[in-house]
């Protein structure tokens, strides 16, 4: 089995896409020919997949938390790692969301 997933690795092609977060120091970024740069707008969607009950796209609410989202997507599934959730952010970027203690704070940033 493991060979399998080296393999199908193998044939993986990387998208060559960087992900910059606000913070960083762009004077150091060089582009060169060829280059797009493309700034992720705001949709206001929420999108829920995954080991959920219902997978939806949900309207943004200030006063919600991940907890909540998943709860109205029907809840998780029995097979679903509750202890492990990945938020994508509209720029491609991927958080690791690990359970803790009390809700889980949807990450703005």
């Amino acid at each position: 089995m493991m060979l399998k997933l080296i393999e199908s690795a193998k044939k993986v092609e990387p998208k060559g896409q960087v992900i910059l977060e606000r913070k960083e120091d762009f004077s150091k970024i060089y582009l060169e020919n060829g280059d797009l740069i493309k700034i992720a707008g705001k949709s206001g969607l929420v999108g829920i997949n995954g080991q959920v009950l219902q997978p939806t796209a949900l309207v943004w609410q200030d006063n919600l938390d991940l907890e909540d989202y998943i709860e109205r997507a029907g809840g998780y599934l029995s097979n679903a790692n509750k202890d492990k959730i990945l938020v994508r952010k509209a720029s491609g970027a991927i958080r690791m969301q690990e359970s803790g203690w009390g809700r889980w704070p949807l990450l703005k940033n």
